[in-house]
């Protein structure tokens, strides 16, 4: 976008230059012709009728005689018919002027490069020729009659009236044609010596100006003009495509929340629109996740809240009745059975919050999550041994390569193996195999069961939160869809990869690939959207924080 800017403001420059130049070309061209024409068409038809007063035989010979006096270099030929412009100039390439007159059926042709004093001084060795050829005393009436072919005055004048310096009184004493000029934007005044001690005096002529102060202020408005006209046309469909932009992000909202940059071309706007879409695509889809959340976490609310709420009642008659009773020893047993029933709902809203606090922290920026050198062997037995208590109907065994570290995070490990162990010891019929072995990136921890494994087309959508599958693996298991998705999220944040294939027993074999130091700037992950500190506590508002917080971005892809 800003290339085809500057490209277009340059261009504008250069077509304003090219304008500027074409304009003032025409300008000095018309200019000159006509200054030209008032300065030599007087000069051209006197040269016109003394021609055409030669015989024949002498007519080249005064025609060249003439030329080498003036400068001019004329040439006459005759007109075959009338000339629709008596006066034409046209500029050569050499910067010669070349001048056609049309007088008596005449045309006069001269070529000269400039106009200048010798031409000046020819005006008045013309007029003093023409003056020769009457008497004395019809001068006068000569020099009237002369006066009407030129544009500028022809007089006599007194020799006390003449502002010349000395030098250029003795030079018009010995009869030389004197040219004054008294200052620098003065015309040309023409000076020589007639009969009788009169001073033939021709001017003053205009001096030629090659550009005026009009022209200049005229031709700066053009490329003025041009310039800003090209500038606000590049600028303008900037600034609409900004405002676009700036239209749709002022509009988003719930109301609008489908509205999108229109994509077009590839520059930096559009770069800018695409990353504006990509942002509404992003807080479309966590405002849907947010919805989805909140139902999910207000239904598994609801359950063990109604419970209590049941059990409550209950224990509320059981008293009643517990007063008129004579069995007091069979109620109260009813009654403990019923108070460790409330316990264990009251247990399990407090894992279900745990685990939504867990997957909340575990939503800040990979930049500051901390990892150290683990010693895995050691840690895998360690949550192995604790966590296999609560399954004791189940085989565990262990395979490992002994002496193997890692590049991770302790802590938030220990509780990834043990969602993976836990999640395997719920699902398995009867055996779950745990594998640690090295590999050339790491290291891989598969955990396998021998239960109803995962269908192929939900082995991605199992880490998301409050996913549960509607199988026969997940009929008699209880849970809240939280603990695959805190797994691939502490994945993530420790640069690893977990993913989900069928098991060698049978069922579900969950993987989890961990790379070495070396291998973690070529793996690093992508930094979460919400970027949440991990000492940010839940809000008043907690459905909506944890909603958005349990989008984590974890990885489900196998490693090639």
């Amino acid at each position: 976008m800003f290339v085809r800017i500057y490209s277009g403001i340059f261009l504008a420059i250069l077509v304003s230059i090219a304008g500027v130049y074409t304009t003032y070309q025409l300008n000095l061209q018309s200019r000159l012709s006509s200054y030209s024409q008032s300065v030599l068409q007087g000069s051209l038809m006197l040269i016109s009728e003394g021609y055409n007063r030669q015989q024949e035989k002498n007519k080249e010979r005064w025609l060249s005689l003439v030329g080498k006096m003036t400068g001019l270099n004329p040439s006459i030929s005759a007109l075959n018919k009338v000339a629709e412009d008596p006066w034409q100039l046209t500029m050569a390439a050499e910067g010669k002027l070349n001048i056609t007159m049309s007088h008596q059926n005449q045309k006069i042709s001269i070529a000269l490069d400039h106009i200048g004093e010798q031409q000046l001084r020819a005006i008045a060795l013309l007029i003093l020729n023409e003056l020769a050829r009457v008497k004395e005393g019809s001068q006068e009436q000569q020099l009237q009659k002369l006066q009407k072919l030129f544009t500028f005055p022809v007089t006599f004048v007194d020799k006390h009236e003449l502002n010349l310096d000395s030098q250029q009184q003795i030079r018009l004493n010995k009869g030389e044609v004197v040219v004054s000029s008294l200052s620098q934007d003065a015309g040309y005044s023409v000076y020589v010596k007639a009969k009788q001690g009169k001073i033939l005096h021709v001017g003053v002529i205009n001096k030629f100006e090659p550009i005026t102060t009009e022209l200049l202020v005229f031709l700066i408005s053009i490329c003025l003009i041009i310039t800003s006209m090209v500038v606000y046309f590049l600028v303008y469909r900037l600034e609409y495509r900004l405002n676009v932009v700036n239209r749709i992000v002022g509009e988003f909202g719930p109301k609008k929340i489908k509205n999108r940059v229109p994509i077009k071309g590839n520059d930096v706007i559009t770069q800018l629109g695409i990353k504006v879409n990509e942002m509404a695509n992003r807080i479309e889809q966590l405002l849907q996740h947010q919805k989805e959340i909140t139902q999910a976490v207000s239904h598994e609310l609801r359950t063990p809240i109604a419970r209590i709420r049941f059990r409550l009642q209950i224990l509320s008659d059981a008293c009643d009745e517990l007063e008129q009773a004579e069995n007091n020893e069979e109620m109260k047993s009813q009654l403990d059975e019923k108070v460790i029933g409330i316990s264990r709902d009251i247990d399990q809203l407090e894992a279900l919050i745990d685990e939504m606090l867990c997957l909340y922290k575990l939503d800040i920026d990979p930049a500051d999550y901390k990892r150290s050198l683990v010693n895995i062997d050691e840690l895998l037995t360690s949550v192995l041994d604790l966590a296999k208590l609560p399954y004791s109907h189940i085989e565990f065994q262990l395979k490992k390569q002994a002496g193997i570290t890692g590049y991770c995070h302790a802590d938030d490990v220990d509780r990834l193996l043990q969602n993976l162990i836990s999640n395997a010891g719920k699902h398995a019929n009867s055996r779950v195999d745990v594998t640690l072995e090295q590999t050339e990136q790491g290291f891989c921890i598969s955990v396998a069961d021998d239960g109803a494994g995962i269908p192929q087309a939900d082995r991605e959508r199992i880490f998301e939160p409050f996913t549960r599958l509607d199988s026969s693996r997940n009929k008699k298991v209880k849970g809240y869809g939280l603990g695959l998705a805190i797994v691939s999220r502490i994945a993530s944040l420790n640069q690893a990869k977990v993913w989900v294939e069928t098991s060698p027993l049978g069922g579900a074999n969950f993987k989890f690939h961990c790379f070495c130091a070396e291998h973690i700037a070529a793996n690093k992950p992508t930094a979460s959207s919400l970027n949440a500190s991990p000492q940010q506590s839940i809000s008043d508002n907690g459905v909506k924080d944890v909603a958005k917080n349990a989008l984590a971005d974890g990885s489900m892809e196998k490693p090639e």
